[in-house]
């Protein structure tokens, strides 16, 4: 389906962007951590990123509008990884799940084949041949004005992280804590501001790693625990808040990150058995809705 099969149902004003400072490989045998240098290098072994940027970018040859998602083979190659969806709206946050199927949130309301309508409080699933709303926002209990800007899996329920301090259920999450929907229930899963995070900076892309260890990104500069970065990395720390390390600098790796922020990633992540060989997600090709 070409883009132009999906319609913009409406595109509010963004928010100011809080910047303080100016995406998989094929064969897994390659993997590599993603930052094997000084200053920190990241602990778990990821073959490729799966990144998504807020405006146009242009990495390692290869350019993509904010509604797409590149491969960064972490080698120096970059390729389309997943194109095609409505021009108009941002990528807003992204997973690769456990089937195949390509999760998506979108940063305004869109209305896509199959009479699906998407506003930035839902997720949607696309398994290569149709849409379908994984999780209703408005239904769930997610409030009027409160958008996804960060996806992932987490066992058998969804993390997310919203772009705005939001209460659902009596229960208030600020815009840096990442949080588990299962069961039709949401809870705290990470404490942003509890470990470590500045209150003032927002948790915009995520993915949880097969050993539990979370890979962050936020939209803007700082640091952690003595760690520099800006929005354009990728943090991984421990679900217990422990061991931040700088596990992908995003600048050093690619100059056309500059005055863009990663507002949504998706990790091939390596796992190896005791005796040895390795296992992971399957790379994704290519593809176009």
């Amino acid at each position: 389906m070409s883009s132009t099969a999906a319609t913009l149902a409406g595109r509010p004003g963004r928010l100011p962007r809080r910047r303080l400072a100016p995406a998989l490989a094929g064969a897994l045998a390659g993997a590599v951590a993603l930052v094997p240098s000084p200053p920190a290098a990241a602990l778990t072994p990821v073959a490729a990123l799966g990144v998504s940027a807020d405006t146009a970018v242009t990495l390692g040859g290869s350019t993509a509008g904010d509604e797409d998602l590149l491969r960064d083979d972490l080698a120096g190659g970059v390729s389309l990884a997943l194109g095609g969806l409505p021009a108009p709206a941002d990528l807003a946050a992204y997973h690769l799940d456990f089937d195949g199927a390509h999760l998506l949130v979108f940063d305004v309301t869109v209305g896509l084949p199959g009479a699906v309508t998407a506003t930035p409080r839902d997720v949607v699933r696309w398994n290569g041949s149709a849409y379908t709303i994984l999780l209703a926002g408005a239904a769930a209990g997610i409030p009027n004005g409160a958008a996804i800007d960060a996806l992932s899996r987490g066992g058998a329920g969804l993390v997310l992280s919203f772009d705005i301090d939001t209460a659902i259920g009596g229960v208030d999450f600020a815009d840096e804590d990442l949080v588990r929907y299962q069961a039709g229930a949401f809870t705290m899963l990470f404490d942003g501001s509890g470990n470590g995070i500045d209150p003032a900076l927002d948790v915009d892309a995520l993915d949880v790693l097969p050993n539990g260890r979370l890979l962050l990104s936020l939209d803007g500069s700082g640091s952690i625990a003595g760690l520099a970065f800006d929005d354009e990395d990728v943090l991984e720390v421990g679900a217990d808040g422990a061991g931040w390390q700088l596990a992908y600098d995003g600048s050093s790796r690619h100059a056309g990150w500059a005055g863009a922020d990663l507002d949504a990633l998706a990790a091939l992540a390596v796992e190896l058995f005791r005796d040895g060989f390795e296992t992971g997600f399957s790379p994704w090709s290519a593809v176009t809705p």
